[in-house]
């Protein structure tokens, strides 16, 4: 009897352990498995009735509702302009939102296409905008045999992605205009993020994480002992956050949210992306290189008396929209 109730109880503990990924009656199990359960883990896909649907393509639609939500965007731009999302629809607030966050930005036929499935060239590039990503040469791309495919707004984006190891084809191809499944873009979000973190508790668990991480709080008054061995993105969704203490960023520390931040610690480079945002560095910090893509922010010494004069090498002024084709 004592082994029956043995075997039980070791039942119902691994049924304990596999319910998450069991949650979904076509959750795959192979390359992607890790992926997606990590994307639903984290509250980037939530799937339909009971199904995941991995295999189905990726619509414009679901790829801003997954960013908004791995960035922890609420403010939503005005998109009234547009003819083709009403706000009726599920994804109205998601559309509003990634146009506000500048990932989305419309066909310059005023549409925003959200239920068209969207092409692997596309997502990159999408990807690239909501991570900052951009490449100054596109000689990467050569090694693809269907880099000719590639259009000429999406190059320097998808040059970047390759650049830093978030994609790398199939059997020696990129297939940009071939659309991305559900899957394939868990698989590339897996590639890009390594954490999130929602609160204090969370980051405090943290100490020091090999790959990018975001944090995504609304709230955190402070970040402090932390090592990042790739990217820090601070989310659009934070709307305070006081001082970072003791932070190690050996990528870059990329802020999309507005505000006025303290940093103490160091940095390969510091991106500030959304406008109005202040950074005031101790005397203690070390930045390499400030980059600048937004209007009204700066990054200043702690005892600078005109604040808005940035240090470091800077690369003002946002740059110019080269995707005309699809936004």
């Amino acid at each position: 009897m004592k082994k029956i109730y043995t075997i039980l109880i070791v039942a119902f503990v691994l049924a304990l352990t596999s319910v998450t990924v069991m949650a979904f009656e076509d959750m795959p199990d192979d390359w992607s498995t890790k992926a997606l359960q990590s994307a639903v883990d984290n509250g980037l896909l939530a799937g339909d009735n009971n199904k995941l649907l991995p295999k189905n393509n990726l619509t414009r639609a679901q790829m801003a509702t997954v960013l908004v939500r791995a960035l922890g965007a609420t403010e939503q731009g005005d998109i009234s302009s547009f003819t083709d999302v009403s706000k009726d629809k599920w994804y109205y607030g998601a559309m509003a939102t990634s146009y506000k966050m500048g990932i989305f930005l419309g066909n310059g036929a005023g549409k925003l296409t959200p239920e068209a499935n969207i092409t692997r060239q596309e997502a990159f590039v999408v990807l690239a905008r909501a991570f900052n990503l951009k490449a100054t040469t596109t000689s990467g791309l050569n090694k693809f045999t269907d880099n000719a495919d590639v259009a000429t707004w999406a190059r320097p984006e998808l040059e970047a992605m390759i650049a830093n190891g978030y994609v790398g084809g199939s059997n020696g191809k990129l297939n940009p205009n071939a659309y991305i499944t559900r899957a394939e873009f868990a698989q590339v979000m897996y590639n890009l993020v390594k954490a999130y973190v929602d609160n204090a508790e969370e980051l405090s668990k943290l100490g020091t994480v090999d790959g990018n991480v975001i944090i995504r709080a609304n709230v955190l008054s402070e970040v402090k002992d932390v090592t990042v061995n790739g990217d820090l993105i601070i989310g659009d969704g934070m709307s305070k956050l006081t001082s970072l203490k003791n932070v190690k960023v050996n990528g870059r520390l990329v802020v999309r949210a507005s505000g006025n931040m303290k940093f103490d610690g160091q940095a390969k480079e510091m991106v500030l992306s959304a406008d109005n945002t202040k950074v005031t560095k101790s005397k203690t910090s070390i930045i390499n290189k400030v980059v600048i893509n937004s209007d009204n922010s700066a990054v200043s010494p702690e005892t600078e008396e005109t604040p808005s004069i940035p240090s470091g090498p800077v690369t003002p002024g946002k740059e110019e929209d080269i995707w005309t084709d699809f936004h």
